[in-house]
């Protein structure tokens, strides 16, 4: 099975929008980050693990889901955000 992060999941995200989609192919263990603790995607029990990162602003940001990438052996990261994908690309 392939892993797939998906960077940014709050409330009303392109992240959980992603996360609908990619669970049309069972093919798929799915995981979810955000900076914000409180965002919406941390009880959708379809995420196979979540985690908060630092801020979006936050240089810790990108490292933070590198580890987090590294650790979990994820194969692709999606951006969830407008803010991901402009640190991430």
């Amino acid at each position: 099975m392939k892993k797939i992060l998906i960077a940014g999941i709050g409330n009303g995200s392109l992240g959980l929008e992603l996360l609908k989609c990619l669970l049309i192919d069972t093919e798929y263990l799915i995981y979810g980050t955000d900076s914000n603790p409180n965002a919406s995607g941390f009880w959708n029990k379809s995420f196979k693990k979540t985690f908060v990162t630092g801020s979006g602003n936050n240089s810790e940001y990108l490292n933070d889901i590198l580890e987090f990438a590294k650790t979990e052996k994820i194969e692709f990261v999606v951006p969830g955000s407008e803010v991901t994908n402009k640190i991430i690309t």
